[in-house]
């Protein structure tokens, strides 16, 4: 799959009817790019009904979540809100050959923390309207979410991003903002992430995705590093370590640079991975023996929180793995039960103790 998508067209068909065969679900989101590349080399006609399909979901989607990000681009510019697009719609852009091969469902934007409430009102004179609504959704957001949620009358998802996630220490977001760089293109106050922290933030993403996590973030992983200077390299290393995510960002590169021979990718898997704690270690051992799919984010929380690296919600972070905070238990429980009852229930769901305790307590 490596080497189709790297435009080998020895592999092309057969790498394209495993997708379509839906052999592994890790490989789905590359379907776009798999059929593009199939119908350059000639592999496929224009004419087939199923390819065309493809390339029209694709386009549409891209152009419906252009429009929307553009018209979100042009009110917070009115507000002076400073904004930047993450993940599938600001890499798509930059660093794939089209930006479709870089399927993604949504619009991801990120903000500085001190502007969510106007950003949010601007966009709720919009027309978008919160996912969530209650006293325990809105603590939520203050305390511990990293975005807030809001759809509009098409069903677009938005996700207003104010932090970044739990794996990584709160002064990321930071660092970001620091070293963001104005993008007039987009609007007034928009800015674009610099491909080393992008870099870092699809490695961080990729294991908040439940097994077996998609090929694409290791792809796009490789297509970053391709499209920056000579000094990506030393950049992502940088950043991965004043950030004190050694572990995730360099597991997830060694595996790129051994999918496609990525000279870069393994020097940075290089300088990330000789820095670690013994914890992490021990992590490394066990991804490098089993395959990453083995390594859940709550292996990786410990690991890094006994190396004492920076988490943004440090050992709450594990007791949440158990006893989540009251605003996901009320969005995934039915309100028709008492309050114990319901986190009861969710603690059984956590504990992988559903269908038990479900049959005994639960009609």
């Amino acid at each position: 799959m490596a080497q189709a998508v790297g435009g080998d067209t020895t592999v092309l068909a057969s790498a394209l009817a495993a997708v379509q065969r839906r052999d592994d679900p890790a490989f789905l989101r590359l379907e776009p790019a798999l059929v593009r590349l199939a119908l350059e080399a000639g592999i496929l006609r224009e004419g087939d009904e199923n390819p065309r399909q493809v390339l029209w979901n694709g386009a549409v989607s891209r152009l419906i979540l252009g429009t929307f990000l553009a018209d979100v681009g042009r009110r917070f510019g009115e507000e002076g809100i400073s904004w930047m697009p993450i993940k599938g719609m600001d890499t798509g852009g930059r660093f794939f050959d089209q930006p479709e091969d870089r399927p993604t469902s949504d619009l991801d934007v990120l903000i500085r923390l001190e502007d969510v409430a106007r950003a949010r009102n601007v966009l709720e004179a919009a027309g978008w309207h919160s996912a969530q609504h209650g006293r325990r959704y809105e603590a939520f957001l203050e305390n511990e979410a990293y975005n807030w949620q809001a759809t509009n009358e098409h069903g677009v998802l938005l996700e207003l991003h104010f932090r970044f996630w739990g794996l990584v220490g709160a002064s990321f977001v930071d660092d970001v903002w620091e070293r963001a760089r104005p993008d007039e293109s987009l609007g007034p106050t928009a800015f674009r992430m610099p491909a080393p922290h992008a870099f870092v933030v699809s490695a961080l993403h990729y294991w908040l995705e439940a097994p077996p996590r998609p090929m694409l973030y290791e792809w796009e992983l490789s297509r970053i590093v391709r499209s920056d200077g000579d000094d990506v390299v030393s950049d992502v290393v940088d950043v991965a370590q004043r950030q004190g995510v050694q572990l995730p960002v360099g597991l997830v590169a060694a595996r790129t640079a051994a999918l496609w021979d990525e000279p870069r990718c393994r020097h940075i898997a290089s300088g990330l991975l000789r820095d670690l704690g013994s914890a992490e270690r021990a992590v490394a051992r066990r991804a490098f023996s089993r395959g990453l799919n083995e390594i859940g984010t709550g292996r990786m929380y410990l690991a890094r929180l006994l190396a004492r690296r920076p988490c943004r919600m440090g050992w709450k972070a594990i007791l949440r793995r158990v006893w989540a905070h009251p605003a996901i238990v009320e969005m995934n429980t039915d309100e028709g039960h008492a309050w114990t009852a319901r986190r009861l229930r969710h603690v059984a769901v956590r504990l992988g103790l559903n269908s038990s305790f479900r049959a005994s307590r639960f009609p």
